[in-house]
């Protein structure tokens, strides 16, 4: 199977690399906006390709029998458009797809941050530390604890190197049978508990900012009028939460790769991501911390789990 990855960095070359190495060894193309050297010593090629231009993107998708895309926006929607017309669909009459829903990114709660530590989230404003819920680093949560019917408001949680290999065995398990979403986690915590877990990893306790819900719209509304656009977008992100966006009762990859013989994943535990986020920040730093996601991934995609 020739697979396409839109996207080389962050969540995309975590990806291509761990795809490349799996134990069917697939044959992976890399759609970047500039020539990426890195690819070559997993011997991936990288397309150089204009997300605004359909030419160059139909050209790139020639051959290819399967995209899986990390970008965003106008971007992704012009790559959906050049996958319609591509070679690879012909004598299909829909063209098919699928979403993979993973709840929140472990590696939002990350002392580095989403977008330092892996390279993600930098265009949509969630990967600096504390952009999302809490700050490990100051000790600071800012969060609304309850829905609009006074519920626990809860998440859906999965560390990045598990939705890495959530995908490479969904793919192993072969995509002619995908659902229109799969979706796959690796905890579930109320946004109580989450706070609770990082208090307990860094051993004090968090001054906590919590919202009514009733509060958190009151909130949203007169930042708005203020002009205060960067609060806005944290609250809206909090709105979302509380309205069950990461919220999902069902697990249906989960549940699929339980039931194949073929593929084994174990995802981490939002206590386990931190015990091991955190010891290897504290013994090596970023550098080290992005080669531990990478060998984590090359030895899951083979089949080694913990």
């Amino acid at each position: 199977m020739r697979i396409a990855i839109a996207g080389g960095l962050g969540l995309g070359y975590l990806l291509a690399t761990g795809l490349s190495r799996a134990e069917n060894a697939y044959n992976v193309v890399v759609l970047s906006r500039t020539p990426r050297r890195e690819f070559a010593a997993f011997g991936i090629q990288v397309h150089v390709v204009d997300y605004h231009n359909k030419d160059t993107l139909r050209f790139a998708l020639n051959g290819i029998d399967l995209v899986i895309s990390t970008i965003s926006g106008q971007e992704q929607l012009n790559l959906i458009n050049a996958a319609g017309h591509g070679r690879w669909s012909e004598g299909s009459t829909r063209m098919k797809w699928t979403v993979f829903s993973c709840g929140v990114f472990m590696e939002r709660f990350h002392p580095y941050g989403l977008t330092a530590s892996l390279g993600i989230g930098a265009g949509e404003g969630v990967g600096t530390v504390g952009s999302y819920v809490a700050d490990i680093n100051t000790g600071y949560a800012d969060y609304t604890a309850k829905d609009g019917k006074n519920s626990s408001v809860k998440i859906c949680l999965t560390s990045v190197v598990d939705v890495v290999r959530f995908v490479i065995a969904a793919v192993d398990l072969g995509p002619s049978h995908w659902p229109a979403e799969f979706t796959m986690r690796g905890d579930k915590k109320s946004l109580r508990d989450v706070v609770h877990a990082l208090e307990a990893a860094q051993n004090i306790t968090f001054e906590s900012h919590i919202l009514s819900y009733q509060d958190l719209l009151t909130h949203i509304a007169y930042n708005t009028e203020m002009g205060q656009y960067a609060r806005v977008a944290y609250l809206q992100r909090n709105l979302q939460t509380a309205n069950g966006r990461y919220d999902f009762s069902r697990t249906n990859l989960n549940d699929a790769v339980d039931r194949s013989s073929r593929v084994s994943v174990r995802p981490m535990s939002f206590a386990q991501w931190l015990a091991t986020s955190l010891n290897f920040c504290d013994i090596s730093g970023f550098e080290m911390l992005g080669r531990f996601y990478i060998e984590r991934i090359r030895m899951y995609s083979v089949g080694i789990t913990e």
